[in-house]
């Protein structure tokens, strides 16, 4: 099996997200991609520019960070061209893997656009190699930057950042870095695509957490009077966990609940709800096991914010 360590340039509306064309809101202007085989060795590379069709001048934020320019992509083949060369290019037998989560669901959003045919695996599994930098080597840090993890690992920079080609190659020098064996078990899945029935929904299952994507839902109510959902069970063992703080919504999208399992201790659940193209909404839900100085500290973080809402509203009868 091959890896294609992929990295995509796109542009966005300039007249601003109120403008845009909703089914394509980042348009793809460069792919980039190192094709590295089972012994992560360079045997091939993919790197293609494309004329744009939507958007047809710079939003300012691409303006800061890309280093080209439309007169540059004038001479380009078309998005459908350049996907089909890469398409091709690909092979039978490989994984994906970026840096972050948006380059995939953003390939296959221009594909859609554009009416170009793929098939890529359902559930598509890939490798964000961000995510696996943060989890062997510094789990308890935020999110870092490209450049930050080759520093870290003393990589030449003798290329420019914010080139898809170039990225790519930097992603895939910090890959070769990483402990494949430890890091393999820890795939992530793209639901672009989601499951559209009971049948088609995804449970991952890692060391110290597991993922559930859900089928499509009318209403994120009736999503939560599911069971898989709605339920804290302990992924160590497959019991049900009691509830030590209930479903509590973080903002509109995302909820949190911590429970308890008598013999593997404290989780901590967390639902994202994610709309559908059709106005239907589906969940990712994650449950990772964590301290209980770490359910503690969520616990006093709850309690301080409902301290504060209730004399916000106290303030308020009294004007």
């Amino acid at each position: 099996m091959n890896f294609i360590v992929i990295d995509l340039e796109w542009n966005q509306c300039p007249l601003g997200k109120e403008n845009e064309v909703k089914e394509i809101p980042f348009e793809i202007i460069e792919i980039g991609a190192v094709k590295l085989n089972e012994h992560r060795e360079v045997i091939d590379e993919f790197h293609e520019y494309i004329n744009p069709q939507v958007y047809l001048e710079f939003h300012e934020k691409s303006k800061e960070v890309l280093h080209i320019s439309m007169s540059d992509l004038k001479d380009a083949s078309s998005f459908k061209v350049v996907a089909e060369h890469f398409l091709k290019w690909l092979g039978d037998d490989y994984v994906f893997c970026t840096w972050g989560p948006m380059d995939l669901e953003q390939l296959q959003r221009n594909l859609d656009y554009f009416k170009v045919s793929y098939e890529f695996a359902m559930p598509l599994k890939y490798y964000d190699i961000q995510k696996l930098f943060r989890m062997l080597i510094q789990p308890n840090e935020i999110v870092k930057t490209l450049e930050y993890a080759v520093d870290y690992f003393g990589i030449p920079k003798q290329e420019q950042f914010h080139t898809a080609i170039c990225d790519a190659r930097y992603t895939a020098r910090v890959f070769h870095k990483l402990n494949l064996e430890k890091g393999l078990r820890y795939y992530s899945i793209d639901y672009y695509h989601h499951p559209l029935s009971k049948a088609e929904e995804i449970y991952a299952k890692y060391d110290f957490y597991c993922k559930y994507i859900s089928r499509e839902f009318d209403t994120k109510a009736e999503a939560f009077l599911d069971k898989n959902i709605r339920e804290m069970v302990c992924f160590h063992c497959g019991r049900k966990a009691t509830k030590r703080i209930k479903w509590h919504a973080i903002n509109q999208k995302q909820y949190l609940c911590v429970a308890h399992c008598k013999k593997h201790g404290f989780l901590k659940g967390k639902v994202r709800i994610k709309k559908t193209a059709n106005n239907k909404v589906f969940v990712v839900k994650t449950v990772k096991s964590i301290s209980k100085e770490e359910a503690d500290a969520i616990f006093d973080r709850l309690h301080e914010i409902a301290k504060k809402k209730k004399e916000k509203k106290r303030l308020k009868k009294g004007d």
